[in-house]
């Protein structure tokens, strides 16, 4: 998953969750990556997904070891022809209150806490994916699923980095306060066992079951409807 940055972005309150929609082309982070053309999404199993958007959850929809993580982050990449689509489920832990997250930060100051305002359009630039590219760089879970938001496409392939992102007390709060509790259920999937590793500054693969499980990384479980 190459690093960008985003075009334009509509960011909407849609009560269960907040998004932020690609509304413009992104761009290469050629400060990190200097392939532009591959650094506009995912590519899996010799297809391209495109970014499309994000949106964050209360407290994590998917547990490691049967621990719910205070949030997670899902962005999500469809290909072309709409046929196709993969999620990359960032879960996010909380640190000390002084450490907010910058990227985060960005993010929340336009954080729109009325779900009947209209649509809220940030010029380009407000999202750098690099700090969330460098978590999907270790070791991560694989499986195909649906989507866990409306309209709940199934046939997706998830992507869960098992490194967490950071957000700090105030920043979860803040999120908190718009979105509230805001996840599916939990079911414990014994085909997701294992966590894979990924190869610095190349696409991301689905990688094939078979692979003995992660004794570091344990068990995944999975959002009900999965």
């Amino acid at each position: 998953m190459p690093p960008f940055v985003s075009g334009s972005v509509a960011v909407k309150n849609l009560v269960h969750t907040v998004e932020y929609a690609a509304e413009g082309e992104t761009a290469a982070n050629t400060t990190t990556h200097p392939e532009p053309e591959t650094a506009r999404g995912l590519h899996i199993g010799g297809s391209a997904l495109d970014f499309k958007q994000f949106h964050f959850h209360t407290p994590s929809e998917h547990r490691i070891n049967g621990m719910h993580y205070a949030g997670e982050l899902h962005m999500v990449h469809k290909s072309a022809d709409g046929k196709r689509a993969a999620v990359v489920g960032f879960l996010i832990d909380v640190v000390d209150q002084a450490q907010e997250n910058p990227v985060f930060a960005q993010l929340l100051a336009h954080l729109p806490t009325n779900a009947s305002a209209p649509a809220v359009h940030v010029e380009g630039g407000m999202l750098d994916t690099a700090p969330f590219v460098a978590a999907t760089k270790g070791n991560f879970f694989t499986y195909s699923g649906s989507l866990t938001t409306p309209p709940c496409t199934e046939g997706v392939t998830w992507l869960i980095p098992a490194s967490p992102l950071k957000m700090s007390v105030k920043q979860l709060k803040a999120l908190q306060q718009v979105i509230g509790f805001s996840a599916r259920p939990t079911q414990f999937n014994k085909g997701v066992a294992d966590a894979r590793k990924t190869k610095d500054h190349e696409d991301v693969a689905a990688p094939a079951g078979g692979d003995a499980p992660s004794a570091a990384y344990g068990k995944l479980e999975v959002p009900t409807g999965h």
